[in-house]
């Protein structure tokens, strides 16, 4: 009898043990669902609402000449604009067709915020055109866009003649055939500013078969200088070079011929070759 109390003593012992074990795990069990349910319901709200509300943040780089305000309005983002509603292409191409931006880069951020780097137009020229019976300055970007018609002329920026324009709005390109030039301008502009300094005016000379020709007049020399279309720190330099030896022989050109291989000038009394 003595065994089997002790047996019995044992069973109940073990059972006493267990049972706060398994109140434990059902503890366990009822928090991990409840979290899971939590997490559940969190993720949703991140996933499936929070795009869907208005953006938080929006951020832009400023433009010269617009406010941020009018930027957005002209992108068409406002205060119901949400990540899911906003769409990244067309806002890229409504503010490019504005004439001084040159491009538009567009991150979205899930869920709710967006960020939009805008590139402005940089001048690399100016012109002068008649707009209502006066002469306005015109500005030029290496892509030969128009994007700027009016307002103070900027005198550090190379002088442009010769264009024809059947009309002055911003936003007009020039011909095709001028992208390399305006293109090389910006090159000089980076590398050597000091040498295009030197020139007071480009002349766009349009041959009759199509493509174009340069006549140069450097600031500090009488007289013109006639280029072909090709336009680079080495010509000028050479260009510059030639025209102070002549300086230093005391002749005076009316103009100088670089088009061929054979240097050519013309004197105000002569010509020569």
């Amino acid at each position: 009898m003595s065994d089997g109390f002790l047996f019995l003593d044992q069973y109940v012992t073990v059972e006493a043990e267990a049972r706060p074990h398994s109140q434990k795990e059902g503890i366990l069990k009822r928090i991990t669902i409840i979290l899971a349910i939590l997490l559940g319901i969190e993720l949703f709200y991140y996933v499936g609402i929070v795009p869907f509300l208005p953006l938080a943040s929006v951020r832009l780089n400023s433009v010269q000449g617009i406010p941020r305000d009018d930027l957005l309005r002209y992108a068409g983002i406002n205060e119901s604009t949400s990540y899911m509603s906003l769409n990244a292409a067309k806002v890229s191409e409504t503010l490019r067709s504005i004439p001084s931006i040159a491009s538009v880069s567009i991150i979205k951020h899930f869920p709710n915020s967006v960020d939009i780097v805008v590139t402005e137009r940089t001048a690399v020229a100016v012109s002068l055109a008649k707009v209502s019976g006066k002469l306005v300055p015109i500005y030029i970007d290496r892509q030969g866009v128009v994007f700027k018609v009016g307002g103070e002329i900027n005198s550090a920026l190379p002088l442009v003649s010769g264009l024809v324009f059947d009309q002055v709005v911003p936003g007009i390109k020039l011909p095709g055939y001028l992208k390399n030039f305006f293109a090389s301008l910006e090159l000089l502009e980076k590398n050597n500013p000091a040498l295009l300094q030197t020139i007071s005016e480009f002349r766009i000379q349009q041959k009759t078969y199509g493509g174009y020709e340069l006549v140069i007049y450097p600031a500090n020399h009488m007289g013109k200088v006639r280029l072909g279309s090709e336009l680079n720190e080495e010509v000028l330099r050479y260009m510059m070079l030639v025209l102070d030896v002549l300086a230093s022989k005391g002749i005076q050109t009316d103009e100088i011929d670089f088009r061929t291989g054979t240097i050519s000038y013309r004197t105000k009394e002569a010509s020569s070759g």
